[in-house]
């Protein structure tokens, strides 16, 4: 399970130096020890796709690892604007739930039918 940064992936991108702590709130999915998580200085690739212009715009961006200082475990330190598990950033979905809600008269899988989006990544 990743650990989840209170900020955007442009600010984590900035935030990330080796040794330095994550955040006094993260919490280790591990051992449950609190302000435990600090910056490991390696990362790892990982797809997203962004909203761009409108338009939905692929890339592999890097993800950093953070180390708990207590049982050694390494989670993937995860901005605020990617949902774990999801290949679409946040206001991509976000965009899709939004046509969703203002199409009353359509159901999920015709409303999300032009956004290149599959209906299943808005149920969970």
């Amino acid at each position: 399970m990743p650990i989840l940064f209170p900020d955007t992936y442009n600010t984590l991108c900035h935030s990330v130096k080796k040794g330095e702590k994550v955040s006094d709130s993260c919490i280790c999915p591990r051992c449950n020890s609190q302000g435990t998580i600090y910056f490991l200085g390696k990362c790892v690739t990982r797809g997203i796709v962004w909203l761009v212009d409108h338009r939905h715009q692929f890339e592999n961006i890097s993800i950093p690892l953070g180390r708990c200082k207590v049982c050694k475990h390494t989670p993937r330190v995860l901005p605020s604007d990617i949902l774990p598990h999801k290949e679409y950033s946040l206001e991509v979905i976000e965009n899709s739930c939004r046509i969703y809600l203002n199409s009353p008269d359509k159901g999920l899988r015709l409303s999300v039918k032009d956004t290149a989006l599959s209906h299943s990544t808005l149920w969970t």
